[in-house]
């Protein structure tokens, strides 16, 4: 939803809804500033955190302004996805070598599934 308000802006000009979308970029952070916020552990699946981290990721890329110097910034939370999920790679759980499991946590039905979003 909020990668598609970005596309929104850059392909509008429309400043109207860049406040409401930055907001919402940052309300989920957590408290390791990576998209992993507690409140979310019993459902938190590493697709809704890829998305999250694509979004920031199209804001960095279309030059989205950053939120305030003492907020994270688009690419900085990106990065922070790509090296939580790097090192959750299964190297041996797909036909092919390697992939990431649809939940992050053990305890969370669906772990044994190993899954990828797409864009576009």
């Amino acid at each position: 939803m909020f990668g598609t308000l970005i596309d929104y802006w850059h392909y509008t000009g429309s400043t109207q809804y860049n406040d409401i979308t930055t907001q919402a970029l940052l309300f989920q952070v957590g408290d390791d500033v990576n998209y992993e916020p507690q409140n979310e552990s019993l459902q938190l699946g590493n697709d809704d955190q890829a998305f999250w981290a694509m979004a920031t990721l199209t804001a960095a890329e279309y030059g989205f302004p950053n939120p305030p110097p003492n907020q994270p910034q688009w690419l900085a939370l990106s990065q922070a996805v790509f090296n939580r999920q790097a090192a959750r790679w299964a190297k041996n759980d797909c036909v092919v070598p390697g992939g990431l499991r649809w939940q992050i946590f053990p305890f969370n039905g669906g772990y044994d599934y190993v899954n990828s979003v797409r864009i576009r």
